[in-house]
Formats: C-alpha cells, sequence, structure tokens
C-alpha cells in the first residue's frame, strides 16, 4: 500500500541517511534515479522545495536519456505538490509538463487502461487552474473521464485521489469532492502517498479529510481532522504541510463561528506565518493576509489564555526553563510546566518554540488579556 503508518516522532528527513546507505548499493542510472526520487520526496515533504525541485530534475535527465516512460511523471508529482504550495512559477511545473511525450498527453491517454493514466489530465488541470484558466480547467478534467471509472493500480490509488482532490475542490464538484473523502476515510492515521517507484508525499490522510470536510462544508468535521493533520505534521517534520493544515483550519474556523472559533483561527494564522514566509510560500501567506484581514477587529484583542498564561507565554518567549519560570513566578516547576502544557492545548501547538514565536509576534499576545 502506498501508505505508511503516522507515528508521532517520526520526521521524513530521519530516513535520509537509510535512503543513502540502501540506495548507494544500487549501481547504474535505474538505482541513481530512485535514489534522486526518494530523496526529492523527503525535501518535499521536509518544505525544501527547491531541492525537491532540482533533485526531481536529476532524476528526470536520468531517465529521459534512457529513454524510458516513467520519467516524465515522476518529475510532474513532485513539482505538481510543490505547485501547491509555493506557486506554479516557482518549481517550474508548466514547463516540465511541456516536455510530456505526445503520446502520454492528456488528449492521447486512455484513461481505461488503468496504471497511471488519469494523471497527465489531472497535472494539467492542475496548471491551469492555477492560471486562473477556469474553463480550460474544466476542459482538461473531462479528460481525466467521470471519477468513479478511474482504474489506478493499487500502489498509486491513493496518490490519484491527492492529486485529484484540490483539482475537484477547486472545480467545486462536490460529489467527487465526497468519493475522493469515501476513498481516504478507512486509512485515518497513514499518510497519503504514492507506492509505485518513483515516490511522492501528500501529508496525513487526516489532511485529505479535512481539506473534503471543508470544501462540502462539514465545518466541524474540517476542524477536527484539520486539527489533528497539524499535530501530525509538527511530530514528523513536514513543515510545508503544517502550513497548509493550519491555515486550512483557521479559515474553516473563520467560517464556523462557535465560541472562541474567531480567537483561535487569529492564533493558528499567527502560528503558521513564520514558517510559510520562511519557506518561500506564497500562495500561504496571500491567504494569511487575506484571512488576516476579514477576522473581526475583536479577535485580534482576544485571547483564550488566562492573565498568568500571558506571563508564562512571555517567559518561554525568553528562552526561560519550567524550572527558571517557576523561580520567575515563585511557583513550584511543576506549576510552571502545567501553565506551558495549558497554553500549547489552547493555542494548537506542540513545541515551546511555537509559543515563543507567537508571543514575540502576534498582537494577540500584547493585548490585555480578558478579565477572569
Amino acid at each position: 500500500m502506498p501508505l505508511e503508518k503516522a507515528r508521532p516522532g517520526h520526521s521524513p528527513g530521519s530516513g535520509r541517511h537509510i535512503c543513502h546507505r540502501t540506495l548507494d548499493r544500487f549501481e547504474g542510472p535505474a538505482g541513481r534515479w530512485h535514489h534522486r526520487n526518494a530523496e526529492a520526496t523527503l525535501a518535499l515533504a521536509t518544505g525544501r522545495f527547491a531541492e525537491a525541485a532540482r533533485l526531481a530534475r536529476e532524476g528526470f535527465k536520468l531517465f529521459s536519456d534512457m529513454g524510458h516512460p516513467a520519467a516524465i511523471g515522476a518529475v510532474c508529482v513532485i513539482l505538481s505538490q510543490s505547485a501547491l504550495h509555493i506557486g506554479l512559477d516557482q518549481p517550474g511545473l508548466a514547463e516540465a509538463f511541456g516536455l510530456v511525450p505526445a503520446q502520454l498527453r492528456p488528449e492521447a491517454v486512455d484513461t481505461t487502461q488503468g496504471v497511471a493514466t488519469i494523471f497527465p489530465a489531472l497535472t494539467l488541470t492542475m496548471i491551469r487552474l492555477l492560471r486562473g484558466d477556469r474553463a480550460g480547467a474544466e476542459a482538461a478534467y473531462a479528460l481525466a473521464g467521470p471519477i468513479r471509472s478511474w482504474t489506478p493500480s493499487p500502489a498509486m490509488r491513493m496518490s490519484a485521489g491527492g492529486h485529484a482532490l484540490p483539482v475537484a475542490i477547486g472545480l467545486a464538484r462536490a460529489d467527487d469532492i465526497e468519493f475522493l473523502a469515501g476513498r481516504f476515510e478507512p486509512f485515518r492515521g497513514q499518510h497519503a502517498a504514492n507506492g509505485a517507484g518513483a515516490g511522492v508525499y501528500m501529508g496525513p490522510v487526516e489532511l485529505q479529510l479535512g481539506l473534503a470536510a471543508a470544501a462540502l462544508g462539514h465545518l466541524d468535521s474540517a476542524a477536527a481532522d484539520l486539527a489533528t493533520a497539524v499535530s501530525i505534521c509538527d511530530d514528523n517534520g513536514a513543515r510545508g504541510y503544517a502550513v497548509q493544515a493550519r491555515v486550512e483550519l483557521a479559515a474553516a474556523l473563520a467560517r464556523r463561528q462557535a465560541p472562541g472559533d474567531l480567537t483561535r483561527a487569529l492564533v493558528t494564522l499567527d502560528a503558521a506565518a513564520g514558517d510559510a514566509g520562511q519557506l518561500g510560500m506564497v500562495p500561504f501567506t496571500e491567504r494569511i493576509r487575506q484571512l488576516r484581514a476579514r477576522l473581526p477587529a475583536t479577535a485580534a484583542a482576544r485571547t483564550p489564555l488566562s492573565p498568568r498564561e500571558h506571563e508564562v507565554a512571555r517567559l518561554v518567549a525568553r528562552g526561560l526553563t519550567n524550572k527558571q519560570i517557576g523561580a520567575a513566578l515563585y511557583v513550584p516547576e511543576r506549576t510552571a510546566e502545567n501553565h506551558v502544557r495549558h497554553i500549547m492545548v489552547k493555542l494548537g501547538f506542540s513545541s515551546r518554540s511555537q509559543i515563543a514565536a507567537w508571543s514575540s509576534e502576534s498582537p494577540a499576545a500584547d493585548a490585555p488579556p480578558p478579565a477572569q
């Protein structure tokens, strides 16, 4: 199956030394191609988008020089995921797609053959959507055929769903979104990936489910799944997908507007902003700006923290340990530890560094806390 069990503390980057040790045993261009694509997948998973594109192109050259038909597909799946995070132009997806041989172009592929036949049409649909060409995207999506007729190989089913979902959402195809959500549902707690040779990583299954639920207006389910996706991505180091999950979570909360949702949305955006900027995720930095602008002004002046928790957050931002915080506030170390844990729960964070970044950068952190 193209999925790996989600394990807390297991980072995609931790497999890099294993990748080198194992794949260095292979000789010849095929072994080097697998090595490049495995490295490109790890780079994509950990938010190193420029490196992922470079490695994918190196792999493409190795296989295209051999005349292997998988060459273009391998590079396009990596660049497609990168384009969703950093925009169409930076990874060069459109230019790479221009290299697709005539017999593999969407209009020439028989989608009933079932191996990787829907991917050219989905890639072309994504390119046109990212360019704002809705009519062209509709036409390209039609080339893939009805979604229930797709027959990708078992190892590529999750990859097919992961590539199809953003375009189905972009085209507001509710029936297709619901169908894809049903395909992902049995695999909660695992990761969406491609298990057929050339790898690609698309984040935890809960991210896919959360995206689908939000698109269908199921905001309670969306908020729950996206919050889980944030936690999984924080644990395994999938920084780009963590940004995506946080921004989508904030958008779902802003739409739902249950008690505390607007404040939580602002806090979630604050937590995403730093990594989005550092990783060059321009589409997400723009979405963060737009979402912040739409939040009521009152949300920016409120946080769910108590006055004492505000104090603790500021001390965390100064780099103090729990013991030092306890000494500064004249409380036991265990009490300081509990305050830090409560802050993480209330703000949806999983590390002290996130508390520090929020306290240092967020206007909500400096606002007077509500009376208790």
